[in-house]
């Protein structure tokens, strides 16, 4: 063995350059390429949540099942506004329940029905935020501000009357 090939290889060992495999002395560059990339993308969905872009908002709506559940609370971190839906007399979650939200200048920006008992929206900026909820002939509003990296939290409880904040 040469000097330059030990030399090359204890650079190899030490992270230096890359290594070389023993068949064709190919660089492992692409595979490493090829994991890290693999690391980046984001984990598949359950089959039942779908990830809807209305303009510049991401939507996602769910929450059915165990898996929905345990996904969307994984997810819960990259959507800003989040929205809960339920029942006053059981607590029980609520699914087909119409939201729309407007800006601060009062435009439509999302329309939707949800698929489950959460909502997650994903806003291109922060500002106030009004949200609509209708289920079953009864409309909740409430009117939020959305600031810097916070998040925004509101549960819809239908059927309560007066106690909805």
């Amino acid at each position: 063995m040469s000097l330059l090939h030990s030399s090359r290889d204890a650079a190899c060992r030490r992270g230096r350059l890359p290594v070389r495999t023993a068949a064709g002395g190919r660089c492992l560059f692409a595979l490493v390429a090829g994991i890290l990339l693999l690391g980046s993308v984001p984990p598949a969905l359950p089959d039942s949540l779908q990830v809807i872009r209305q303009g510049e908002y991401t939507l996602l709506s769910g929450g059915l099942d165990e898996a929905e559940v345990a996904e969307l609370t994984q997810l819960m971190p990259r959507y800003q506004i989040q929205l809960v839906f339920r029942r006053a007399d059981s607590k029980e979650g609520l699914t087909g329940v119409h939201v729309r939200l407007r800006n601060t200048a009062g435009e439509l920006v999302v329309e939707t029905v949800t698929r489950g008992p959460w909502l997650y929206v994903n806003p291109p900026a922060g500002g106030r935020y009004t949200v609509e909820a209708e289920h079953a002939g009864e409309t909740l509003t409430r009117t939020r501000d959305l600031t810097g990296r916070r998040y925004l939290q509101l549960e819809f409880t239908f059927g309560a009357g007066a106690a909805n904040p």
